[in-house]
């Protein structure tokens, strides 16, 4: 499961570019001395030495101007694991991932408040230990997640990322890990990444992921390019009904999407949407559920995203996505409005609208990378 929100902290985080991520990863599991000074060094890709400075990328410089404390800007994601995990092994083989992707061990280079740009300063080590053990408890993985939500990794401490152990039984056997992101820093495959390696640090298997697919079209889809968007005129958020009601910054709504049963993949191997495509359909239906209620009319919703041209696999430079593009939410039959906006959304409508924005964000992928903006 993976959450995305916001939490402000003063302070920013991310960056991306050459030999931002490790390199192959052994077979072999962490245990007692077995990865050593020379075995770090040998694994530390060119590039990225601690102390130096990076601007932030154009992502990151949008995300840091807006964040504010009562929004918090996280990534969530939980690992259910059958097992608990040594403590020691875990806190080695996390940090040796750390080191071999070094773009993630950086915080928020301080500054003056009229400085032009923001920059992160990478570390050789970690400011904080990442790692933390949670007490169990019935209620212990609730409040792991509201922690993941309302708690921000500082953009102040390197990593800005925390990793938590929860045993949501203190009974059983199995246990929870909490990954929390400051999405201003790194976004979700930047972190999965991360986690891979620490991973096949600790087990010895290999998470070397397959190798990327080409970024065109047709073949993502197998067919043609899909039907543009209806130009109609985008839908306004309508306002609040009481205007002069106290608030602070835009607030942060949780909201659950019926999913229908997941698909099957293309022949290319490419599922028909994405998590990110799930993202910006929920965002749209909340936008119309809203503007029902507040007696406003309906219409398309159009989203900026960030789109990712960086590389997949083990050397995927460590960061959020590369430039933004704006996404069109819409349905093609006026009779899905009904049935999408209703108290709960019909699932089957909400499976075509997935499939349609997903082929829409294909295409724009697919596009011939342009400016950030």
């Amino acid at each position: 499961m993976t959450t995305l929100q916001e939490r402000p902290d003063p302070q920013g985080a991310r960056q991306d570019g050459p030999g931002s991520s490790g390199a192959a990863v052994p077979n072999e599991p962490v245990s007692g001395s077995a990865v050593g000074e020379r075995a770090a060094a040998r694994h530390r890709p060119a590039g990225g030495q601690p102390g130096q400075r990076i601007p932030f990328g154009v992502v990151d410089e949008i995300s840091r101007h807006c964040l504010v404390d009562e929004e918090p800007e996280t990534i969530h994601i939980e690992v259910h694991l059958p097992g608990r995990p040594d403590p020691d092994r875990l806190r080695q083989a996390f940090g040796e991932a750390l080191r071999r992707h070094p773009r993630i061990l950086m915080h928020q280079a301080p500054g003056r408040w009229y400085r032009r740009r923001y920059e992160w300063e990478l570390t050789e080590v970690p400011d904080v230990d990442p790692v933390s053990f949670s007490p169990p408890g019935p209620d212990a993985l609730a409040r792991a997640r509201a922690r993941a939500l309302d708690d921000c990794p500082p953009l102040s401490a390197s990593p800005p990322v925390r990793l938590e152990v929860v045993v949501p039984d203190a009974g059983g056997e199995g246990c929870v890990l909490v990954l929390t992101i400051h999405h201003t820093a790194l976004d979700g495959p930047s972190a999965l990444r991360v986690l891979a390696t620490a991973a096949e640090l600790y087990g010895g298997a290999d998470n070397t992921p397959a190798p990327p697919l080409l970024r065109t079209a047709k073949s993502r889809t197998g067919t043609a390019r899909p039907r543009p968007a209806p130009r109609r005129r985008p839908v306004h958020v309508a306002a609040h009904r009481s205007p002069w009601a106290p608030s602070v910054g835009n607030g942060v709504l949780v909201s659950d999407l019926p999913l229908p049963a997941r698909p099957p993949r293309g022949a290319d191997g490419t599922p028909p949407y994405t998590v990110n495509d799930q993202l910006l359909v929920a965002t749209s239906l909340m936008v119309a559920r809203w503007n029902r209620l507040h007696s406003s009319p309906g219409g398309p919703v159009r989203i900026t995203m960030p789109v990712d041209d960086r590389p997949s696999g083990a050397h995927i430079p460590i960061g959020n996505g590369t430039r933004l593009v704006e996404v069109p939410v819409s349905w093609e039959d006026r009779a899905d409005e009904r049935l999408l906006t209703a108290e709960e959304p019909d699932p089957e409508a909400v499976g075509r609208l997935l499939r349609l924005t997903g082929e829409r964000t294909r295409a724009l992928k697919a596009a011939p990378p342009g400016p950030p903006l």
